[in-house]
């Protein structure tokens, strides 16, 4: 899969990201992205709340975006951004 677009994703505060019933669902939902071919299913940790992805294309981005957006406001987690980038391969 090549890989076009990264979500980077910055939470208020640690326990806001790792809430448990989200985290749930959030893997739950990376586990259906990557049987559809929509993500490797990779994850970096820039900080304790800060995450970046990475995505087959622009759609698959903006889908997980949306679905973290309305997790955070079904358990009341606050997320501070959410940017979706160009991916360039590392040299």
């Amino acid at each position: 899969m090549e890989i076009t677009k990264t979500t980077t994703i910055v939470w208020a505060s640690e326990e806001a990201q790792l809430q448990p019933n989200l985290d749930a669902a959030r893997l739950a939902k990376i586990d259906q992205m990557i049987s559809e071919g929509k993500t490797n299913g990779a994850l970096e940790r820039i900080s304790p709340t800060t995450s970046k992805r990475f995505w087959k294309d622009q759609s698959a981005a903006e889908e997980f975006i949306s679905f973290i957006m309305a997790q955070a406001e079904l358990w009341n987690c606050d997320v501070v951004s959410t940017l979706i980038e160009d991916y360039t391969a590392p040299v």
